[in-house]
């Protein structure tokens, strides 16, 4: 019966057969432990941390009046589902406090990423007043594919009393 199929005839159509299948099932097990699951892009489970504040005082022009300035420092890491830092963002924002009002007078962020399937894709930064609101979009790849992207927004405030929140 199997000679008739040609499968024993020198074992040239099984051995094609493996060739084939070998590969394909080695794959198929490989992408059931790297393909992340759906779960891994919903929101993001990384932790959100005020980490550091800092009133400062400073002279203005004015010799009878001081500004206050506060810089405050702010930290988002993003994990996947196997609890691995992927990618993280730290921000900074300086206010000045001046005659009952807070503005923002400088902010600086950094996005560090640590796995290699993500990038950026987009950011911005908006100052108004009080606030600064920095937007950051990683996208992720896998095989050259894209497969998902999160939008990371960060938001420090200062009140006039020189409350971060």
């Amino acid at each position: 019966m199997f000679t008739s199929l040609g499968l024993l005839k020198g074992g040239v159509v099984v051995k094609k057969w493996l060739i084939v299948l070998t590969p394909t099932l080695l794959i198929l097990v490989l992408l059931q432990f790297i393909t992340p699951t759906a779960s891994a892009f919903t929101e993001p489970s990384g932790s959100i941390a005020l980490s550091y504040c800092q009133a400062n005082a400073t002279s203005s022009q004015d010799e009878n009046q001081a500004d206050n300035t506060i810089t405050c420092r702010k930290g988002y890491n993003y994990y996947n589902d196997y609890n691995k830092k992927e990618w993280r963002v730290s921000l900074a924002a300086t206010f000045v406090l001046t005659d009952g009002t807070a503005e923002c007078i400088d902010v600086f962020y950094t996005p560090d990423i640590f796995d290699k399937n993500w990038h950026i894709l987009s950011e911005s930064t908006q100052i108004s007043g009080n606030t600064v609101l920095v937007s950051i979009t990683f996208g992720r790849e896998f095989l050259g594919i894209p497969v998902g992207q999160k939008t990371l927004n960060m938001a420090l405030a200062c009140d006039k009393n020189g409350t971060i929140y």
